[in-house]
């Protein structure tokens, strides 16, 4: 069965047939649902580029590269670059890619890159790629005072940073974190990255107390959080997403 190509109203309206009384909440994927493009891959590559890596990192990171046959030869931004080339070319497993761009900011503090990430996001004009046909399901639901949170593979801080940048109010963000020592970040990850599966785990922490009533979402890595709500909302969705549309039955598709 096809799913139904829709606009906001249309959202709106099925999310409106679908809550039960007390309290409901809606779950967003963020890049790619609720922008064009993927900042954590915006803020690395502007990272990479300005060989803003620190030496904290390059441990971390030479195990990844030496375990997929790569060079580890120059800069830490050398190295991680190379990683995600390999990556982009299907040579690295992408859940361990967002483990490389979360981590890689070993030696930083935290503010230093959220500072970073705000002068990379407005650089790549973030604020122009907000997906702004959601406005009015974000709208609906503060006036319903739905609970809004968002899930991302991403890093939490530049996500966070994402969210404010493009003038975003959601209760609740869960992305994929770094440990953080004393002072900077470390070169190991915090729990495990919202990365497909784990999507749904964190979305049910996220919601606790309130009906799950909505999910959106734009690639094949968020079938299971759409699944997971009574009313799924494929946003611009990605060719993997497409994919995989006909094994869901509560999705529509908002372009």
């Amino acid at each position: 069965m096809k799913a139904e190509r829709v606009d906001a109203a249309r959202v709106i309206a099925l999310l409106e047939q679908a809550r039960t009384t007390g309290p409901s909440g809606l779950a967003f994927d963020a890049d790619g649902t609720l922008w064009a493009g993927d900042v954590g891959e915006d803020v690395f590559e502007t990272a990479c580029a300005s060989g803003m890596l620190r030496e904290d990192a390059r441990e971390a990171l030479t195990r990844v590269a030496v375990a997929h046959g790569l060079s580890t030869d120059g800069s830490p931004s050398e190295v991680a670059h190379r990683i995600f080339t390999a990556y982009r070319n299907g040579a690295v497993d992408e859940l361990l890619t967002c483990e490389v761009m979360t981590f890689c900011y070993a030696g930083h503090t935290v503010d230093e890159l959220v500072a970073f990430a705000h002068h990379a996001l407005t650089e790549r004009k973030l604020a122009e790629r907000v997906r702004r046909v959601l406005e009015p399901v974000f709208a609906f639901a503060a006036k319903e005072k739905w609970r809004v949170v968002v899930v991302s593979a991403s890093p939490q801080a530049i996500v966070a940073e994402a969210l404010r940048i493009a003038g975003l109010d959601v209760a609740a963000l869960k992305g994929a974190r770094a440990a953080v020592g004393a002072v900077a970040i470390e070169p190991r990850l915090l729990g495990r990255v919202p990365y497909g599966p784990e999507k749904p785990v964190v979305g049910k922490e996220l919601l606790a107390g309130h009906d799950w009533l909505g999910s959106f979402g734009d690639n094949g890595f968020d079938v299971e959080m759409l699944r997971a709500a009574r009313v799924g909302v494929a946003v611009h969705p990605k060719a993997a997403l497409r994919a995989r549309l006909g094994e869901l039955t509560n999705v529509v598709v908002l372009e």
